[in-house]
């Protein structure tokens, strides 16, 4: 017969592991990474209508500005290449859209959208 027990706490081990892991990652990239590299990832607004994705490909980078309706479930996806200028100051290609980032609080901010918080693993666009 198997002990339900150790399997919990294998699984509880596992996901120890797992934090740990990942909270060693977000430190050493804190440190050593680009603005746009700790982008990477999805970024939410409570209660909004949009969300952002910000993703490498490649070697560009992509922000996803994903745009939900109030009719039904659909969601419209606008894919634009997030660049530089001379100054570091980051900025979507086609719609010159400001993006920054806030390396104290972990938000993107966004001209005209306002601010986004990292999405956490069970959130839900």
């Amino acid at each position: 017969m198997k002990n339900p027990k150790r399997k919990v706490s294998i699984v509880g081990l596992c996901d120890s592991v797992m934090h740990m892991v990942r909270t060693l990652r977000r430190e050493y990239l804190a440190q050593t990474a680009s603005d746009r590299e700790l982008l990477c990832g999805e970024w939410v607004r409570p209660g909004g209508r949009v969300f952002l994705r910000v993703r490498k490909e490649g070697g560009r980078y992509l922000l996803d500005e994903c745009w939900s309706n109030t009719v039904n479930s659909r969601v419209q996806v606008f894919t634009f290449r997030l660049l530089r200028d001379e100054q570091d100051n980051l900025y979507t290609e086609t719609q010159e859209r400001a993006i920054g980032y806030d390396r104290e609080r972990d938000r993107l901010l966004a001209d005209s959208l306002g601010e986004f918080e990292r999405k956490k693993e069970n959130d839900e666009p």
